[in-house]
């Protein structure tokens, strides 16, 4: 199924941005349901998560759900008198993974679509810059050592452009 596993290391979440996306997301809904004064705030957790998998997502058009196990969830607002309490054997199966494939193809057709359309709208706001010789630009820093990251500027300057690739 073409699943590629990556990490990140635990002080630094922010290179996962799926995973800050739901991490949001999960505390918009923890807010809903708690104070700041609740502590027992982890029974919510997995009906929150089934709430999360079964909503709708306008980036792959679908559900998580739907893209993991191919089909609606069974919900009391969606009952399902069809279901197969027997196992049909391995042309089940197949039609199955090819229900899989097809559903995860159009999901990442969508997020593609939704991607272009965010890069159009950010990209037509955009200045292209011509850098010449000799101008003098503020640049981004990158080296904190003996700073204080939080507290030291984001950008340096102004520097004086000495070549121009």
């Amino acid at each position: 199924m073409e699943i590629k596993h990556t990490t990140t290391t635990p002080g630094h979440p922010q290179c996962n941005a799926q995973a800050e996306v739901f991490n949001k997301t999960m505390a918009k809904y923890l807010a809903s349901f708690v104070d700041e004064s609740t502590l027992d705030w982890e029974q919510y957790l997995p009906a929150l998560q089934f709430s999360y998998n079964t909503s709708y997502h306008s980036t792959i058009s679908t559900t998580p759900f739907e893209l993991l196990y191919g089909m609606k969830p069974r919900t009391p607002s969606n009952p399902r008198q069809d279901v197969q309490r027997k196992f049909y054997g391995e042309s089940f199966a197949s039609e199955r993974l090819q229900i899989l494939q097809k559903a995860r193809q159009i999901a990442k057709e969508n997020m593609d679509k939704k991607q272009k359309a965010y890069k159009d709208q950010h990209d037509k706001n955009a200045k292209k810059h011509k850098f010449s010789m000799g101008q003098k630009v503020w640049y981004l820093e990158t080296n904190f050592l003996g700073k204080n990251k939080k507290l030291a500027p984001k950008y340096c300057g102004p520097a004086t452009i000495i070549d121009v690739k």
